[in-house]
């Protein structure tokens, strides 16, 4: 439709002009009226002004029915036929621009986090050190269980955790034991647990006597003594 419009020119031609130019300059908008021809006004313009003629000089024109009928008949076709498909690439380049951000979001996330953590690394100066089971022994001791473990070719102290209330009835004599090991072996003296009350009871049932008795040695004695004179 706009093809036949190219280098289309109407019959008659409308300079448009601003309102308060038009106004302004009322008296001007036709010169030498009456003018058979453009020469004769050339002539008259040379002979009595001084006059410059401008190359490509462009300026503003109407449009006449003709243009405006195949203009409007050309954004409509483009409106029904290429308006749709463009809304269409907008979405889909608007959703794709949504993944390429929540991607480029996601990424700058994880390197973030990466550097954060690995500065959190250098930060704490230390990390995990997995411990060799064969190699690796745990004490009970003054109320505490100490680590050692065999590293740079000789066996270190690598952690001291506190015994839990819970397990100090049943790990007295052991720690005690191992207490007297340091002391002896090593020439450490750690400090002696005191004897749960728990295991002291303890130590006092395994004290008593079989069933049927009182306890008492003498009185075992005494009864066994009975048994023999029963007999003479």
């Amino acid at each position: 439709m706009l093809d036949v419009l190219k280098n289309y020119e109407p019959d008659f031609i409308e300079i448009k002009l601003d309102d308060a130019t038009r106004e302004k300059y009322a008296d001007m908008l036709v010169i030498f009226k009456g003018a058979k021809n453009v020469d004769e006004v050339i002539t008259q313009l040379r002979d009595n002004f001084s006059a410059e003629f401008p190359e490509k000089e462009v300026v503003r024109r109407a449009l006449d029915e003709f243009e405006i009928t195949n203009i409007r008949e050309e954004y409509c076709t483009i409106q029904e036929n290429e308006l749709p498909d463009a809304i269409r690439e907008q979405l889909d380049a608007y959703e794709n621009a949504k993944r390429i951000k929540k991607d480029a979001d996601d990424n700058l996330l994880k390197v973030r986090k990466n550097i954060a953590d690995l500065a959190a690394r250098v930060k704490d100066g230390a990390e995990d050190y997995h411990l060799s089971n064969k190699n690796t022994v745990k004490l009970a001791c003054a109320g505490r269980f100490f680590y050692f473990s065999w590293i740079n070719e000789q066996m270190q102290l690598v952690k001291v955790e506190k015994i839990p209330s819970w397990d100090a009835k049943s790990l007295w004599s052991l720690e005690e034991r191992n207490r007297l090991a340091f002391k002896e072996v090593l020439g450490i003296d750690l400090p002696e647990t005191s004897k749960p009350l728990d295991a002291e009871d303890d130590d006092e049932d395994d004290d008593e006597a079989p069933a049927g008795g009182d306890g008492d040695p003498n009185d075992i004695a005494d009864d066994e003594g009975d048994g023999d004179g029963d007999k003479e």
